[in-house]
């Protein structure tokens, strides 16, 4: 409010109460903030991933039910967050490279 609101008052003759700032700013997020809801215990995420797994063994439709468990079991595992994982496409995916993102070499080559 304090940086427009002279210019305001001056040019409207009305003094407000300061929701220009806060609406205009740009949003900070510190990467230190702390979470207001704790993270999952891991008996809770093993419960989820056996909920999954029954799931995928008593669906209908196999495809819809394995697209799920294989995604939230990739999303685990790679630490992704929400954000990362709803921007990623297929092309995202190589799932001939090792877990260093490395293609794997072969036994001979490896020796060299």
């Amino acid at each position: 409010m304090a940086r427009k609101a002279s210019e305001i008052e001056a040019r409207f003759g009305v003094r407000l109460e300061g929701p220009l700032d806060e609406l205009n700013a740009a949003r900070h997020v510190a990467n230190d903030a702390a979470s207001t809801k704790a993270p999952p215990s891991g008996e809770r995420l093993e419960e989820l991933f056996s909920f999954l797994r029954d799931r995928v063994a008593t669906a209908r439709k196999f495809a819809p039910a394995g697209r799920d468990y294989a995604s939230f079991r990739t999303l685990y595992h790679a630490g992704l967050r929400a954000e990362e994982a709803s921007s990623l496409e297929l092309c995202d995916l190589h799932f001939g490279r090792g877990p260093f993102g490395r293609r794997a070499r072969s036994t001979s080559a490896t020796l060299r």
